[in-house]
């Protein structure tokens, strides 16, 4: 074989080594592309996983936060209810001692004798009842009468009963004590419950 032969032989094989090679790398190249891919869809997987999971976590935190400040509220609620309720049991627990002595002058202004109705004094334990009704009214408590009503447990404390017609069984009939109310708003209170005599 020629030199020249045998040259254009290895240029040849050259050539053909060197495509070999390109495609090589080419392949090499095709591959580490679809596998940088699919580690990036993977990452993406990963991500997307990592998403949901926080949303999921902020969504729980935003129920427990609304959750927290509906307790938070209820609580509030039942404190200020509770404080109220405290106050308004105090002040009634307090008014009950000026009602006693209310009570006692009314009855005693009540059976004032017929020779001492023009009397001084007498005419002096009048105004003091009546200046005494004054300020419990100022403070929005009440003196009700209650003769004609009907009985009602929760105003009115039967001690006893009496022959009465049709028309007024059931009703009250004499009142020993008055009934007296705190109101409060659209709140009412029992502070002292009538003592009465019931129609039967």
């Amino acid at each position: 074989m020629s030199k020249k032969h045998q040259k254009t032989n290895n240029e040849n094989q050259e050539n053909k080594n060197s495509n070999n090679n390109d495609e090589l790398e080419e392949m090499k190249n095709e591959l580490q592309q679809e596998d940088e891919k699919e580690q990036l869809l993977e990452q993406i997987k990963l991500l997307e996983k990592d998403v949901e999971k926080y949303k999921q976590i902020a969504s729980n935190t935003q129920s427990q936060y609304m959750t927290l400040k509906t307790d938070f509220e209820s609580y509030k609620n039942r404190i200020e209810s509770k404080e109220k309720e405290q106050k308004t049991n105090i002040f009634i627990d307090s008014v009950k001692g000026l009602i006693s002595l209310v009570e006692e002058l009314r009855i005693t202004v009540e059976n004032v004798p017929e020779e001492l109705k023009d009397n001084s004094w007498a005419n002096g334990v009048v105004v003091l009842y009546k200046n005494l009704l004054k300020k419990l009214e100022e403070m929005n408590v009440y003196q009700i009468d209650s003769i004609g009503k009907d009985l009602n447990e929760n105003y009115h404390e039967p001690i006893s009963s009496e022959d009465a017609d049709d028309g007024n069984k059931g009703k009250i009939m004499k009142e020993f004590e008055k009934l007296y109310v705190y109101k409060d708003g659209d709140n009412e209170y029992v502070v002292k419950p009538a003592k009465v005599i019931v129609g039967k």
